[in-house]
C-alpha cells in the first residue's frame, strides 16, 4: 500500500494542509531520555502504512555513540518496535560502544527482550535525506529506509503475526551529557490507518523541546499528516 507523498507535496503547495507550527515546550533545559512525537490509534483502529523522511543531523560534539533518532511503529508502549534507527553506534544497542566517525541507517525490530535484529546499515552524511516506508503485506511488516542522495536502501521484513500497530513514533535518544550540533529535522510524515476516522490525529502527543506544523486528516480520513517536526537540542 502505497501512501502518495506527491499528493501531499500538492496539497502543501496548494495550502491546503495548515502548517503553522505548534510549540509544545521549548523550555531551557538540557534534553535527556527518549524525546519526539508519537500517535497511538484508538479503538480498534491500526496502522495500515507510514512514510517520512529523515534528515541526517549533525554529529554530536560528545557522547555520539550512545545518541539514536528513529521512525518506528510498535502495537503498544514498550512493547515490540519496528523502525529505521539513525546512529553513530555499531550495534543496536548504545551500552558500551564508542561512536562510529560517520552515521549509519538501519532497519531494525526490537523484541519484548529488548533483543535486536538489525539489517545493512548504510552510511550517510549529514543533510542528506532519509525516506523511510513502513508496509505490510499479509503479517509481514516491512521497513525501507532510502538515502534519496544515493539510492541505498536499507530493508528489513518481519512477520508480526497480525498483531495490530497502533502507535506510531518519531523520536530520539538522548543520553546523559550530550552535546548536540544541531536540531533534528522529520519532514512529510505521513500514517494510515487501516480504518477511517475523522478525528485521527486526535491523540498526537508530543515532548518538550518538539515543534511540529498542524496535523490534517484527508484520504477519505484515513491519513494523518504533518509537514514537519522538529526536535530542538
Amino acid at each position: 500500500m502505497k501512501i502518495p507523498v506527491a499528493l501531499l507535496l500538492f496539497a502543501l503547495i496548494c495550502g491546503v494542509v495548515n502548517s503553522i507550527p505548534i510549540d509544545i515546550s521549548t523550555a531551557a533545559v538540557p534534553l535527556t531520555g527518549s524525546v519526539g512525537a508519537s500517535l497511538s490509534l484508538l479503538g480498534n483502529n491500526e496502522i495500515a502504512a507510514m512514510d517520512v523522511v529523515m534528515v541526517v543531523p549533525l554529529k554530536p560534539s560528545t557522547n555520539a555513540g550512545s545518541f539514536f533518532a528513529w521512525a518506528g511503529i510498535q502495537p503498544s508502549e514498550g512493547s515490540q518496535f519496528l523502525r529505521s534507527s539513525l546512529s553513530y553506534n555499531p550495534s543496536c544497542n548504545a551500552a558500551g560502544n564508542s561512536a562510529l566517525e560517520t552515521p549509519t541507517v538501519a532497519s531494525e525490530y526490537i523484541d519484548g527482550s529488548m533483543t535486536c535484529q538489525r539489517t545493512n546499515p548504510l552510511s550517510v552524511s549529514p543533510g542528506q535525506e532519509i525516506y523511510i516506508q513502513f508496509r505490510k503485506s499479509n503479517s509481514v511488516w516491512s521497513v525501507y529506509a532510502t538515502n534519496m542522495a544515493t539510492s541505498e536502501t536499507s530493508t528489513i521484513s518481519m512477520d508480526l503475526q497480525n498483531v495490530p500497530q497502533r502507535i506510531a513514533s518519531l523520536g530520539l535518544q538522548i543520553p546523559d551529557g550530550m552535546v548536540a550540533s544541531g536540531d533534528v529535522i522529520f519532514k512529510n510524515w505521513v500514517i494510515q490507518s487501516l480504518l477511517p476516522d475523522p478525528n485521527l490525529c486526535q491523540n498526537m502527543q508530543f515532548s518538550r523541546n518538539t515543534i511540529c506544523s498542524a496535523s490534517q486528516v484527508y484520504e477519505g480520513n484515513l491519513q494523518c499528516a504533518l509537514t514537519n517536526c522538529v526536535v530542538k537540542l
